[in-house]
């Protein structure tokens, strides 16, 4: 079993209603368990998470550059992310690639089963937010893309 197996399988387990789980493959273990009450059922409730200071606020902190406008292609499920269709082939976009409607964007396997990403319009890969070979979840950002009716209206 590999590291995006292991991940995947711990992935599922996480959002399973299981409290146990043994598995065992090729001489390799593992087990397991999380807490049957969770963590709603422990009496305490959840720390309120601090806010985080603005970059403008921390001192020494050149101010921040305008993001470049786009559009956030996201993933649309659970799965490994490879920016080819084969380790020893080339990306199907980079930065500054113009895409169509219908192109290939990356691939996202999940179950084994490798799925072509494609755009849903036209537009330029401003950039690629994911790494390759990692793990994305649902709604994941992977490229931020200027579309082609954001440049036409100067946006």
């Amino acid at each position: 079993m590999d590291n995006n197996e292991l991940y995947r399988l711990l992935e599922w387990f996480e959002n399973s209603r299981l409290t146990e789980l043994s598995v065992e493959e090729d001489g390799w273990k593992a087990a397991m368990k999380k807490d049957p009450g969770g963590r709603e059922g422990s009496g305490q409730p959840a720390p309120l998470p601090t806010p985080l200071p603005s970059p403008e606020t921390v001192p020494g902190n050149p101010p921040a550059e305008e993001e470049p406008a786009g559009e956030l292609v996201v993933s649309p499920m659970v799965g490994v992310f490879y920016r080819s269709p084969a380790a020893d082939a080339p990306p199907f976009v980079e930065t500054g690639s113009r895409v169509n409607r219908g192109d290939p964007l990356c691939i996202l396997e999940a179950m084994k089963v490798m799925n072509t990403l494609e755009a849903e319009f036209g537009g330029e890969v401003i950039e690629i937010l994911a790494e390759n070979g990692s793990l994305v979840e649902y709604g994941t950002p992977l490229f931020k893309v200027r579309r082609d009716d954001q440049v036409a209206a100067g946006r």
